[in-house]
């Protein structure tokens, strides 16, 4: 088990033993409270997003020799564009809104630049993926909103919903309008939701 509150199991039991293809979008380093680490061990294909460069070659390496694994580094946003972006120091959170650090207690580490992308200018669009992870400190809604899991193939999702209850409804509502009405998990940071 590599993720926060086992979700990765949570999932892994729900394909009960069945691989597929699993997007990532904000991967950190590829291990530390990943959802996906564990669906790759077991022979899923992955696309793994992660903007930060540091954390970024930390993944390919952790990945090298996998063709089975890409991995990319840039993020999605809700528009296109090289942004600022902030690392907290010593932790993964790490967000393209600086005042989310004060908020949640963070010291700022150093600031720098990163690749976004919308998701529709991603190219990764119009792939499927059984499985959706998507963990970006603050930008989870305005990502989903992008998607259409239907034409994606999604069959089941977590989110990071921040214990936000307005978040969490609405993230809810939208997979409900493709199939995921399942409730799997519910936590105070994720929710995963499948047909």
């Amino acid at each position: 088990m590599y993720s926060q509150n086992a979700e990765d199991e949570v999932v892994l039991k729900y394909f009960n033993g069945r691989t597929g293809h699993l997007l990532s979008i904000g991967e950190c380093d590829g291990k530390y409270l990943s959802n996906s680490l564990l669906l790759i061990e077991n022979g899923w294909c992955a696309d793994l997003l992660e903007p930060l460069k540091g954390t970024f070659d930390k993944i390919v390496a952790l990945h090298a020799g996998n063709p089975k694994v890409n991995v990319h580094n840039f993020g999605i946003a809700y528009e296109s564009g090289i942004k600022p972006f902030y690392a907290s120091g010593g932790s993964v959170i790490n967000v393209l809104d600086k005042t989310l650090l004060d908020k949640w207690g963070y010291a700022l580490e150093y600031e720098t630049t990163a690749q976004f992308y919308t998701w529709k200018d991603s190219k990764l669009a119009f792939n499927r993926y059984e499985f959706i992870t998507i963990d970006t400190e603050g930008l989870d809604w305005d990502i989903l909103q992008q998607m259409n899991l239907a034409s994606m193939g999604c069959e089941c999702i977590c989110l990071e919903q921040g214990n936000d209850q307005v978040n969490y409804r609405r993230m809810k509502e939208y997979c409900a309008r493709f199939g995921l009405t399942k409730e799997l998990l519910y936590n105070f940071e994720n929710v995963i939701l499948a047909r």
